[in-house]
């Protein structure tokens, strides 16, 4: 800002707040004095805080557009809560680590102990947020609606901060209805909106045509490049690390933003793996940032990297829109995103997508509040990406059925910001209806209301309803888990390839049912061998040998859900029982063919559904423990919540749901034989598939489980 002095000597002439900020100098190495006397370094939106109060004092409902880095997040609540002491300023922010990220900085500002004046809500809490001594509170828009569904449709009196309004999420839409249908019954409460240039027309005219107060900031020049895809984003990070090490490049932060957490999870593991080979770990870090973190990791991101040390910061789309590192050297975008689609409202599959120019240019615009940063992009420029938003396209519609009717209203009833699908609407409702979360008067039932204390989806937190009443809740936990991670179990190619030899152990699951030693599988004196010659495709032993270790996970059961858990437990025993560091760890996974970075990312997952929800169904055992459990049971569970995903088998090989026609996967070690199947984890395979004689996108099922008609008729009577 030092380089744009006309800007900021602009800024400076503008009122601030009465009382609030003693100095009125605009330039970010001055520090401030506010009312409680504690000094803050000046931030561009310091000098609209006066305009706000103002129409704070005469407004309900105030819009304002802002931009990435102008310290809004930060100051506003502050500037509100010492306009009105006596009050509770609650923030509401799209994602946990936001939430977290941002009652960091504002603690930091205020002073104290957590739950003083400043506290931060990361999950849906059983404690009513009034009970809390806090007069700043941040919470993610699940919470919130949760606290405003239990009051029936009231806001909690105060003031109320939407921040991200702009970044579509379903909870942030549902929010939205809400405080829409709230804030004309809600009279000692004042919204505060806040979003992008590109939005706040459309906020400002859904809220009745609220008054609308823009801040604006400084920018600088942004330096861009376009990387090959080739290099991808683990060369293009070791050659930044060698512009480091070489001293081209300053001390700072690095974001490297992939399309998903396992794939942020996995390049960080990566990228630490190459540092630490360099012995560099002293001088360059890897932090990660997506929505499996734990509460530390907030504070971390938002403090500056050591003097003379370099970060790299692995993240999803939350780094774009919540999560803002305060010394950030440049930008390194993979172009692709990671969505749900849900075509009729219930079922949902995640498909890449690729990036919009909307969403680059927002990431590009936090790299402008500082001179010298770099925004590289892999594959292709960002200006000649699809102007559309790549948002959430078509969210499912369950969550806003149940949320809404569990208030007492329905979802016809509301005014939404954007138009709901009546049809879309009308599959989730007889979902509902169908799984006895709502009765034919759509008023919420006993089971309606248990799953909307689960931080899950409704079909998923369904599911372990239904597993708490058969105790197999610790099962149907990991379950769920893999299926929101897509599976531990990985393909086998590459290990192949590679010449990996293989223990006794691990060979005698290739001997299916007492057979004798494969062809293919050669007896070493250090193990077992796979010759890859010209007889055999190394694609088709692999896939041979994942059938293998699944069927011996799965023993008689012939149900991928529970290969998955039973591989997961001995996973966890082989970690707790020796003293094995993450390389041999890795080759444990690798000779089993499963997947060691997704065991850790469900791990994280694991944790969080356990934590959130021990209050309502205590656990008999802990997941990761190795105890007996019934199959039937389990896939009973998985059968009522997610109906809609049972298969017949049709006479060319193929299974049908209500989704579309599918093939099961080469490794599921389920019966192709079996009249009736659960399935889940329906991915897409582009192009001509060897067992399918149409072409185009193939749908291949991942998990898949015998079930019998018994069942279906018994859980499902009167539907």
């Amino acid at each position: 800002l030092a380089e744009s002095a006309e800007n900021a000597s602009s800024l400076a002439k503008r009122e601030s707040p009465m009382g609030l900020i003693t100095h009125r100098s605009f330039t970010r190495s001055v520090k401030v004095e506010w009312q409680d006397k504690r000094y803050r370094e000046q931030l561009p939106v310091d000098p609209f805080l006066g305009d706000l109060l103002k129409l704070a004092r005469r407004e309900r409902v105030i819009i304002v557009s802002t931009d990435r880095r102008t310290g809004a997040t930060t100051r506003i609540p502050q500037a509100l809560f010492f306009e009105r002491p006596n009050t509770q300023v609650r923030v509401s922010m799209p994602r946990r680590l936001s939430a977290m990220a941002a009652g960091t900085r504002i603690l930091a500002e205020m002073g104290g102990e957590r739950r003083e004046i400043v506290n931060w809500q990361t999950g849906v809490d059983r404690k009513r947020q009034d009970e809390w001594r806090a007069r700043v509170i941040l919470m993610t828009h699940k919470a919130v609606v949760h606290r405003i569904r239990d009051y029936a449709g009231l806001l909690p009196d105060g003031w109320f901060v939407m921040d991200d309004a702009h970044v579509r999420t379903p909870e942030g839409d549902l929010l939205l209805g809400f405080l829409r249908a709230g804030v004309e019954r809600s009279e000692r409460t004042g919204l505060v909106i806040l979003t992008n240039d590109e939005c706040a027309d459309a906020f400002a005219e859904y809220f009745d045509h609220a008054p609308l107060l823009q801040i604006t900031r400084s920018h600088e020049k942004v330096r861009e490049g376009v990387i090959s895809e080739g290099l991808g984003m683990l060369g293009t990070a070791e050659t930044l690390l060698e512009e480091f090490v070489a001293g081209d490049l300053p001390s700072g932060s690095i974001l490297l933003l992939e399309r998903g957490r396992e794939d942020a999870s996995a390049l960080a593991r990566r990228l630490r793996h190459r540092i630490a080979a360099r012995q560099l770990s002293h001088r360059i870090s890897v932090m990660e940032a997506h929505s499996m973190l734990v509460n530390g990791s907030s504070v971390q991101i938002v403090q500056p990297a050591s003097q003379g040390t370099l970060r790299f910061i692995c993240g999803t789309d939350i780094l774009r829109y919540g999560v803002t590192p305060p010394d950030i050297l440049g930008v390194v975008d993979a172009m692709t995103v990671r969505r749900l689609q849900s075509e009729d409202g219930v079922e949902w599959s995640v498909r890449n997508w690729p990036l919009s120019r909307n969403e680059a240019q927002w990431t590009r615009n936090m790299l402008t509040a500082a001179p010298g940063c770099f925004y590289l992009t892999i594959g292709r420029p960002w200006g000649a990406l699809d102007p559309e938003d790549a948002q959430t396209i078509k969210p499912a519609m369950t969550e806003h059925v149940l949320e809404v009717a569990a208030s007492g209203a329905r979802v016809e009833e509301m005014a939404w910001l954007y138009p709901l699908d009546p049809e879309r609407t009308k599959g989730a409702v007889t979902y509902l209806q169908t799984v006895e979360a709502l009765d034919a008067d759509r008023q919420v039932t006993k089971i309606g209301r248990r799953m909307l204390e689960f931080p899950l989806d409704p079909p998923l937190s369904r599911v372990l309803v239904s597993a708490a009443q058969k105790d197999v809740l610790p099962e149907a936990i990991l379950a769920v888990a893999f299926l929101q991670i897509g599976g531990i179990f990985s393909g086998g190619l590459e290990s192949v390839k590679n010449g990996t030899t293989y223990s006794r152990e691990v060979a005698e699951m290739f001997f299916l049912s007492g057979r004798r030693c494969p062809p293919w599988l050669e007896k070493t004196k250090d193990g077992y061998d796979v010759n890859v010659g010209n007889t055999f495709q190394p694609r088709e032993i692999a896939r041979t040998m994942e059938r293998s270790i699944r069927h011996a996970f799965a023993r008689a059961s012939g149900n991928d859900f529970v290969a998955s858990i039973r591989a997961y437990r001995a996973f966890k025993a082989m970690e707790r029982s020796s003293q094995m560091d993450e390389f041999l760890l890795r080759h444990w996974c690798r000779e089993r063919f499963l997947n060691y970075d997704r065991i850790c990312l469900a791990d994280t997952f694991v944790r969080r559904i356990v934590e959130e929800a021990e209050d309502m169904a205590p656990l008999h055992h802990p997941p990761e423990c190795d105890i007996g459990f019934s199959a039937t049971d389990l896939t009973k569970a998985l059968m009522e919540g997610l109906p809609y995903r049972l298969a017949r088998r049709e006479e060319n090989g193929r299974w049908r749901n209500r989704s579309g026609i599918f093939l099961l996967s080469f490794a599921s070690c389920c019966s192709r034989e079996a009249p009736l199947l659960l399935t889940a984890g329906v991915t897409f395979s582009q192009g001509h598939h060897p067992r399918d004689k149409s072409n185009g996108d193939v749908r291949i099922c991942q998990f898949a489980a015998p079930v019998e008609e018994a069942w279906v008729r018994e859980a499902f009577s009167s539907h």
